[in-house]
C-alpha cells in the first residue's frame, strides 16, 4: 500500500468512517515494520492537530493490542512470544494503536494537562462551540416545511404516489411510485452547521454539506434533472435512457452514472466539480469539458472553464469523510469552511494574514480545539460569542 493510501486509512479509522474490511486491513498493516516511519509521522501530525497526547497504563495496552492482533487474524493467532517482543520493541506503533482505540471511546484515556501553576495563568475560556451535525429542512411542493433533525424516523409525507421516509438521524429516502404526469418538486436544505444525505427517487445518493441544498422532482420522467447550491457529493445510479443533469449556479453537469463532488458556494473564488469515477461533461454557456476520474473542472466567475488534470480528490471529498483537508489554502479559504460548519461569523482585525495552511482537521472537534490547531500553525484568532476574530 502506498504512503498516501496508508495514512488516509489511518485518518478514516481515527474518524470512525472506514468499513469493517478496512479496519481488518489496517490492523494487519500495523503489524508490518515497513510502516513504522509512516506511523510515527502520523502520530506526530495527529497530536499537533488535536493538541492531545494520549496515554494508557501498560497492562491495559498489552491487553488491547492482543485483542486487536487476534481479531485481525482469527485463523492465525499471533504467538505470545512474538507479541510480547512486538510490544516492547515497537513503542510508537503501540502508541498509534492506542490513539486509534482511544478515539473510538472504547477505553478512557488521560490527556496531559498543564500544571496548576501554568493553568492558573491561562485566561478563563468562553463556552465552547460544538461542531455541526445532521440538520436539514425538507420543503414540500405545497410549501410545507419539515425540520428533519427533530422529525421521527419513518414515513414523513407523500407527494403524489411517492413516499418520503426518514431512514435515520442523517438520511432521507424517496420511494417513487407511478407518475400521473404531475410534477412535484421538493427541496432539502442544510443550514450552517448542518449536513444531510438524500436518496433520490431513482436510487441516486446525494450528500449535502453545510449551507447547501438540492431541488428535485419526486418522480423522474424522461430526464433526471436537479438543482443544487453550496456543496454536494453524488453517486448517480446508471440509466442510459435517462441522463442525469445537475444545475449549479450557471454550470450544468451531464451524467449517466458516476460519482462526483460539486463545490458551488457563492462566496468561493471558483466553483469546482471533481470526478471520482465514471465520466461527466461540465458546461457553462458554450464552454463544455469532459472529465475523467481524478480530474477537476474549475469555473472562475469571470473566466472560462479550466481543467485540473491531477486534482486532489481526497481534499475535495474530505468534508464527506469528516475532515477539513487543506493544501496550501489561504486564511480566508480556511475560515470560510469553518464559518459554515460551526455556524460562526468571521471578522478580520486588520490585514488578512498572508499565510497558507497545509494539514487536516477533524470536523468533529470543538471550535476551541480548532482554534488551538490554527494557533499552533501560525493563524492566530479568538472566539467571541459566535464570532471568530482573526488577528494579523
Amino acid at each position: 500500500m502506498n504512503p498516501t493510501a496508508f495514512t488516509d486509512l489511518l485518518d478514516r479509522y481515527y474518524n470512525r468512517s472506514c468499513t469493517e474490511e478496512e479496519k481488518a486491513q489496517l490492523f494487519q498493516l500495523l503489524q508490518d515494520p515497513q510502516y513504522d516511519v509512516l506511523l510515527k509521522e502520523w502520530i506526530a501530525r495527529v497530536e499537533l492537530l488535536t493538541g492531545d497526547i494520549l496515554e494508557l497504563p501498560k497492562p491495559a495496552a498489552d491487553s488491547i493490542l492482543a485483542s486487536i492482533f487476534n481479531a485481525s487474524s482469527p485463523s492465525k493467532p499471533i504467538p505470545v512470544a512474538h507479541r510480547v517482543h512486538f510490544l516492547r520493541t515497537a513503542w510508537f506503533r503501540y502508541a498509534a494503536i492506542l490513539l486509534l482505540i482511544a478515539s473510538t471511546a472504547t477505553y478512557i484515556y488521560q490527556t496531559r494537562r498543564p500544571s496548576m501553576e501554568t493553568a492558573s495563568q491561562q485566561p478563563i475560556s468562553m463556552p465552547d462551540i460544538l461542531p455541526g451535525g445532521n440538520k436539514a429542512i425538507l420543503t414540500l411542493a405545497d410549501g410545507r416545511r419539515i425540520v428533519l433533525d427533530s422529525a421521527a424516523n419513518g414515513a414523513l409525507a407523500s407527494q403524489g404516489d411517492t413516499r418520503i421516509i426518514k431512514l435515520d438521524a442523517g438520511s432521507l429516502a424517496y420511494n417513487a411510485g407511478s407518475s400521473n404526469g404531475e410534477v412535484w418538486y421538493n427541496t432539502v436544505s442544510t443550514p450552517k452547521g448542518g449536513q444531510y444525505q438524500v436518496v433520490l427517487p431513482d436510487g441516486s445518493k446525494v450528500w449535502l454539506n453545510a449551507a447547501s441544498s438540492i431541488r428535485f422532482p419526486t418522480t423522474f420522467t424522461k430526464t433526471r434533472e436537479v438543482t443544487v447550491t453550496g456543496e454536494t457529493y453524488m453517486e448517480v445510479t446508471p440509466d442510459a435512457t435517462k441522463p442525469f443533469l445537475v444545475n449549479a449556479n450557471d454550470i450544468q453537469v451531464q451524467v449517466l452514472g458516476t460519482s462526483f463532488n460539486i463545490n458551488a458556494y457563492q462566496d468561493e473564488n471558483a466553483w469546482k466539480t471533481t470526478l471520482v469515477d465514471g465520466s461527466i461533461r461540465v458546461g457553462r454557456g458554450k464552454d463544455i469539458v469532459t472529465l475523467k476520474p481524478g480530474q477537476q473542472a474549475l469555473v472562475n466567475k469571470n473566466d472560462f472553464i479550466k481543467v485540473n488534470r491531477d486534482a486532489n480528490v481526497a481534499e475535495a471529498l474530505a468534508w464527506k469523510n469528516g475532515l477539513f483537508t487543506f493544501e496550501e489554502a489561504d486564511v480566508p479559504a480556511v475560515m470560510r469552511q469553518l464559518g459554515r460548519w460551526y455556524d460562526v461569523d468571521i471578522v478580520y482585525e486588520g490585514a488578512i494574514p498572508a499565510r497558507q495552511f497545509v494539514g487536516k482537521i477533524f470536523r468533529e472537534m470543538t471550535l476551541n480545539k480548532v482554534v488551538k490547531v490554527l494557533g499552533n500553525n501560525g493563524i492566530n484568532c479568538r472566539i467571541e460569542g459566535r464570532t471568530i476574530r482573526v488577528q494579523p
